[in-house]
């Protein structure tokens, strides 16, 4: 009995992952497939990537997650690709603080969206700049649309006394290139919100603070919520390359509201072309991509599935009172109110 033990053993030991990452068109599958299914299509993924951990529902130990390995042979050309590219990667990514005095009560927010001009998105981004709500309560931020554009604030709601306009920057790309109709409608903008991330690093905004937040413009986001809350994470989170789980259903990353540590957002600026030389992306939305990218750059995730409240991602919003992010609200009344409600 022990021969045809060792020979099963040897069988399974031999198997090799060779299309690592290499998902064929019928794996993406698409958007409108079940959350059960996407999240399930994620899991795989990650579980092929070679360096792997586990990290359930809780923190993870940093140090732990890049020192990780399954025990896979380097032979294997692909893998040492991989490890180049993440290598590296994970150096360049390596800050130091600069604020030695830093308030640790609270972390620091870097904030941006993407609208497109001439849509209702519009409105939405006047209300919250005449709020002081979203992106504009950070501690910095940038806004892009695919052309020259100067949002005011919205007559219609008072929150910022004198609030000022706000020039957008233009997207080098126009995003109504990545429209489509019907089901997918805004959904498959992968490249859209690549270039937004690219400018966003070139611009080099974000470094100066501890963590960057991509909110969509219906999206009723309070940073002086989060900022607390991500405080609460241990200190070297901030310093090392982590993104922040934000749904508890599906895939656990909807682009509602992403949150990546200053690190991570180097990471995934420059491993996002390799990303999308491994992974068949064109029937996906960005916050899918984005976090198959992330796990394949080996950038672990922190479970806060409780921040965001989002009709996609469980249910719609009841309440405003508490939670960190609502979504989606399309309308400028219904955003200004859970707004007023969230800071009552």
């Amino acid at each position: 009995m022990e021969q045809p033990l060792l020979l099963v053993v040897v069988v399974l030991r031999g198997v090799r992952l060779r299309s690592r990452l290499r998902a064929s068109p019928r794996e993406s599958g698409s958007l409108g497939r079940s959350s059960g299914a996407l999240h399930r299509q994620g899991e795989r993924w990650r579980g092929e990537a070679r360096h792997r951990c586990r990290t359930g529902d809780q923190r993870v130990d940093i140090e732990q997650w890049y020192r990780h390995d399954d025990g896979a042979d380097d032979d294997d050309d692909n893998d040492n690709d991989n490890d180049a590219v993440v290598d590296d990667l994970v150096g360049v990514a390596d800050f130091d603080d600069d604020d030695g005095d830093a308030d640790h009560n609270s972390q620091t927010l870097f904030c941006f969206l993407v609208f497109q001009a001439d849509t209702g998105e519009v409105e939405l981004v006047r209300t919250a700049l005449a709020l002081g709500a979203g992106v504009f309560a950070c501690d910095d931020h940038m806004i892009f649309t695919d052309r020259a554009y100067i949002v005011t604030p919205s007559p219609s709601y008072s929150g910022v006394a004198g609030a000022s306009a706000a020039v957008a920057t233009i997207l080098r790309r126009n995003i109504s290139d990545d429209q489509v109709t019907g089901a997918l409608e805004h959904m498959l903008n992968v490249r859209t919100f690549m270039t937004a991330w690219q400018q966003v690093r070139e611009a080099g905004k974000y470094a100066h603070q501890d963590y960057t937040v991509k909110a969509d413009p219906d999206t009723v986001f309070v940073p002086a919520r989060l900022g607390p809350t991500l405080a609460s994470m241990p200190e070297s989170y901030a310093q090392h390359a982590v993104y922040v789980q934000n749904c508890k259903t599906s895939f656990h990353f909807f682009g509602a509201l992403e949150i990546l540590s200053r690190a991570a957002v180097t990471v995934y600026a420059l491993g996002a072309a390799k990303c999308k030389e491994r992974v068949s992306w064109s029937r996906m939305g960005e916050d899918l991509f984005m976090k198959i990218c992330l796990d394949f750059l080996r950038v672990p995730p922190v479970a806060y599935r409780w921040i965001l409240k989002d009709g996609y991602c469980d249910s719609a919003p009841i309440s405003c009172a508490s939670g960190v992010a609502f979504h989606p609200f399309k309308l400028p009344d219904g955003f200004a109110q859970c707004f007023r409600e969230a800071t009552r």
